[in-house]
């Protein structure tokens, strides 16, 4: 038995589709129009949160980042001076840029992990923080060639010392002289600022303690 599929016109205007002919028509020009412009402001709000997010993300990253080497410095530099011994040939120097003095540091040589005494100068040059080191030769040994590093970026770093005035309080200065004093200073203060971060953030401030060092006078 055959089944007949009735299709309805309109008598009065035939060249007019019924409802379901017409629900059975694509989308008209003006409404794509409107469904690419919603999903452009879709796309556009969706990858400013996504850039928003990463950047963010990047920032907290970096600043972690800068956080462990500036702690990593601060680690080595701490024990460095700690090692610091007085040599006559090459006296402890330290300016508000840079700081110099000899220190015993264990080096892989010759096959052979040992203590030896080098001489290490830290230097703020550029707004990067530099770093090198040199073996002190001896009077029969051979001497070996100065390793040189860079460190981090800085937009201000300054090295401070330790003095004391007549009434016996504690006062930074911005020098320690071999000519005037004979030994290691008793303490060395760090103040810095990571390169790019706004005045208003600060400076990061640290003391090193040196035990066998001696106060400066002010006079």
């Amino acid at each position: 038995m055959m089944n007949l599929k009735l299709i309805s016109f309109d008598m009065e205007n035939p060249n007019n589709p019924s409802p379901k002919m017409y629900a059975k028509r694509g989308f008209t020009l003006v409404e794509t129009i409107v469904a690419i412009a919603l999903f452009t402001v879709v796309v556009i709000t969706a990858y400013q949160a996504f850039r928003t997010g990463y950047l963010a993300y990047t920032k907290v990253e970096t600043s972690l980042g800068y956080d462990h080497e500036f702690n990593m410095l601060v680690r080595d530099l701490n024990q460095e001076l700690r090692n610091a011994a007085y040599y006559a040939n090459e006296p402890f120097l330290g300016e508000s840029d840079s700081i110099r003095f000899p220190t015993k540091l264990w080096r892989f040589e010759d096959k052979i992990y040992a203590e030896d005494l080098y001489v290490v100068e830290y230097q703020f040059k550029g707004r990067t923080l530099e770093r090198k080191e040199e073996k002190i030769k001896k009077r029969f040994g051979k001497s070996s060639p100065a390793e040189k590093e860079k460190l981090l970026d800085f937009d201000v770093l300054k090295f401070q010392y330790a003095y004391q005035n007549a009434s016996g309080a504690i006062k930074w200065e911005n020098e320690w002289s071999s000519e005037r004093y004979l030994g290691l200073p008793r303490g060395i203060r760090l103040a810095a600022r990571e390169k790019g971060v706004s005045r208003d953030a600060g400076e990061r401030v640290v003391q090193i303690l040196i035990p066998q060092g001696v106060l400066g006078e002010i006079k």
